[in-house]
């Protein structure tokens, strides 16, 4: 289901540089929000994905795509922006499967240590990091979409 979710959203992207930006937002934003849900459902019936969607996966695919939009500084930074923002949205993914986030206290002095808040136990420290995850990602998938819809226009 990840796979789709994805590839649907990229067509979204596509969809607005062809001039239909409605449209891709609406295809984009609708297919990442289905994963999303999907992924915190309560019940056993997960959905079947390709991705494992946990904290040590995470530390995989950030660095891919940070090393991918390095590589992949075409088309005014669309790439960048989407790769950048996939890699927060797959945090805020992890984080809801799983249920906790990982985060570092930096108001605490410069601890460098990881703490972790559980939906459970934390909840409002485990929302609001959702929140500031969801926000960041939907910052740069924004800027991706915003990006590709000037260079329809172009």
């Amino acid at each position: 289901m990840d796979a789709l979710a994805i590839a649907v959203a990229a067509v979204g992207l596509i969809l607005a540089s062809q001039e239909h930006v409605l449209a891709g937002a609406m295809v984009s934003v609708s297919a990442l929000v289905g994963l999303a849900v999907a992924l915190f459902r309560r019940d056993s019936r997960r959905p079947a994905t390709i991705l494992p969607f946990s904290f040590g996966s995470h530390f995989v695919v950030m660095p891919v795509c940070f090393l991918g939009a390095a590589v992949l500084q075409a088309h005014a930074g669309v790439v960048s922006a989407a790769l950048f923002g996939f890699s927060i949205y797959y945090y805020a993914c992890v984080a809801l499967a799983e249920r906790k986030v990982r985060y570092v206290p930096w108001a605490g002095g410069l601890g460098l240590s990881w703490r972790t808040a559980e939906m459970s136990e934390r909840p409002v420290v485990y929302w609001s990091m959702v929140a500031l995850c969801w926000g960041m990602s939907a910052t740069f998938l924004g800027l991706a979409l915003a990006g590709a819809a000037r260079l329809g226009r172009s």
